[in-house]
């Protein structure tokens, strides 16, 4: 997944950069859904059957948008390979040999993915101070994020904002400039416009996910996701979108 669709020149208004993606159709909460119901359509039962700790919800979008379920997807720069876009070291950790077979690419996949969740709260717990908890649905998106902008920009926004609610209103927020651009040394060669541009991406999927169902997530899940798709549809009027 590319980092960042849009420009990433760091004289362009943050604010600006989030309001050009939140319009983008092929990225809209609408798009991501329909997309992870055709997912759950087609793969629901094996995804069900190996998505351990991951929500399946989660797994289907998060396909939707790497391949759009093309079981035989490969990107040839970085050996990535079938629904879960499986790297060659995993695929030989995992026992995946077949990877364009679902069932088995889906398998060592999810393993992949609980493996790295856990050495993933683990960071975050080192690098800031605050325990993530995978039981918490607002985590998913946090952890949709660390693939787009990488472990350091992520363990940045947390210990800056604290929760996924946090990093959300920072950034859809009247001063969004001035919270995202005091961190951007921690962005690395990221613009915070791009960072903020990750940012609603990793929310348009974790919103797509809530209106499939969390599983598990209840009313929690609901609720924050009611609260997302408010300060999104608030943030669009005040720059003049509605």
């Amino acid at each position: 997944m590319s980092i960042c669709h849009l420009s990433t020149q760091e004289s362009k208004n943050v604010v600006q950069q989030v309001s050009e993606t939140k319009v983008s159709s092929a990225f809209s909460v609408d798009s991501l859904s329909a997309g992870g119901k055709k997912i759950l359509d087609k793969y629901g039962s094996l995804i069900g059957t190996y998505h351990l700790i991951v929500p399946e919800s989660v797994a289907a979008v998060r396909i939707w948008v790497e391949n759009k379920g093309n079981a035989n997807s490969y990107v040839s720069k970085t050996g990535e390979a079938g629904l879960l876009q499986m790297w060659p070291w995993a695929r030989t950790k995992y026992k995946v040999t077949n990877w364009a077979d679902p069932a088995e690419n889906l398998r060592g996949g999810f393993q992949m993915w609980q493996d790295m969740t856990t050495s993933f709260i683990a960071s975050i717990a080192k690098s800031t101070g605050v325990t993530l908890s995978y039981a918490d649905p607002g985590f998913w998106a946090i952890g949709q994020l660390n693939t787009m902008i990488g472990s350091g920009a992520t363990a940045a926004l947390v210990k800056a904002f604290g929760s996924w609610s946090g990093i959300q209103a920072a950034t859809y927020g009247a001063n969004a400039d001035s919270q995202l651009r005091a961190l951007r040394g921690s962005f690395g060669t990221q613009s915070a416009a791009c960072v903020a541009h990750r940012i609603v991406a990793a929310d348009h999927m974790f919103q797509a996910a809530s209106q499939l169902g969390l599983g598990g997530g209840g009313i929690l899940t609901l609720a924050l996701a009611a609260v997302g798709g408010y300060f999104l549809m608030q943030y669009l009027k005040s720059r003049g979108v509605f």
